[in-house]
Parts: structure tokens; C-alpha cells; sequence
């Protein structure tokens, strides 16, 4: 709601009320993608490291910091976060945002090569709209 209303002291209020030491994936997404829209892009860094078992870094969160770093121009970062976490991690919205990193930060060649490791292990398909 507080995105929806363009609220940021709102949301902060009230995420400073709450005691987040343990945090759910759910709600760390949702911080995470809660500071990307504000352009607070080291507190969404923040709220991600806080989640320091990798094995808990699922494909949402990931995709949610790739998000919030992309948005705000922060594309090298959003490269070096993609290419930190393996490739298991990672599903089609994952791959998207990381060539949108690419486009965005100019790196043809990473996203090209992307693109072909993609389409040897899953080979790109067409459907057609009928």
C-alpha cells in the first residue's frame, strides 16, 4: 500500500516498529522490493545480506535484488549478484533481469553468451498465439 501511495516515511515508520531480527523470505522480498521503489537501493542491500544462509537466497529474493538493483541503475552490481549465485537459482525472470543488466550495462558480450548457455540447455522455443 505505501508503494501504491508513493508513502515511503509511512512504510519506514512502520518497518521501524517492527522487530525484524528474524526475518521471513517473504518479508525480506518485500522490504527489498519496498526500498528498490523508494531508490534506496543500500538498505534493500542491507535487508538482502541479512540473509546470510545462501540457501535460503531462493529465486524470489534474488530476483527481487536484481529487480531493485536494475531499476536504479546499479547494473554491474546486478551482474556480479547474478553470477554469484548458481545457476539452480535461477529461472526465467532471473535470466530476463540479467540481460536487462547487460543492456544496461553495456555488456553485449555477457549477455550474448548467456543467451547461447541458455539455449543449449534449454533450447528457446516459439509459440504462436491462435
Amino acid at each position: 500500500a505505501c508503494i501504491q501511495q508513493n508513502a515511503f516515511e509511512i512504510g519506514a515508520k512502520h518497518i521501524a516498529q517492527w522487530h525484524l531480527h528474524h526475518r521471513s523470505i517473504e518479508l525480506a522480498t518485500t522490504l527489498i522490493d519496498f526500498y528498490g521503489h523508494f531508490k534506496r537501493v543500500q538498505q534493500a542491500r542491507r535487508v538482502f545480506d541479512t540473509i546470510t544462509d545462501r540457501d535460503e537466497h531462493t529465486v524470489v529474493l534474488v530476483g527481487a535484488m536484481l529487480k531493485c538493483l536494475i531499476g536504479n541503475t546499479h547494473c554491474d552490481d546486478a551482474i556480479a549478484l547474478y553470477e554469484a549465485h548458481a545457476f539452480e537459482w535461477h529461472n526465467d525472470v532471473t535470466h530476463l533481469f540479467f540481460l536487462k543488466a547487460c543492456i544496461g550495462g553495456h555488456q553485449r558480450e555477457k549477455g550474448t553468451a548467456t543467451i547461447e548457455a541458455l539455449s543449449l540447455t534449454a533450447p528457446l522455443t516459439t509459440r504462436s498465439i491462435e
